[in-house]
């Protein structure tokens, strides 16, 4: 999956990366990114008004990261533009031909 936000910031997500509150340190581990450049990243969705940094209840030490009503709205409209993307690149691949491309591309990420 790849995130985009303004002003050209992406990451590409490892496997297994959800949406949600995380930690930064754990949404740093389930990047490409270390935690320095996470924090860079995260800097800016903070200034752009996408994302909030809360303290963990669960434990002080920790900062927990959560999408704005911004944020929801702008990956909702990514999301729409990468699929109609897709569909512009694959539409005249059956769902077949689809699921295989997809399980071929994953392996080669890993």
């Amino acid at each position: 999956m790849i995130q985009c936000w303004p002003a050209g910031r992406a990451e590409r997500a490892k496997p297994g990366a959800q949406r949600g509150n995380a930690v930064g340190s754990e949404t740093s581990s389930k990047t490409v990114s270390g935690e320095a450049a996470m924090a860079m990243l995260l800097d800016g969705l903070v200034e752009d008004g996408l994302v909030v940094r809360e303290q963990d209840p669960a434990d002080r030490r920790n900062r927990l990261v959560r999408l704005t009503p911004a944020g929801e709205a702008r990956l909702v409209a990514v999301r729409a533009e990468i699929r109609a993307m897709e569909e512009e690149l694959l539409g005249e691949f059956s769902a077949a031909e689809r699921r295989s491309l997809i399980g071929m591309l994953t392996r080669l990420a890993d």
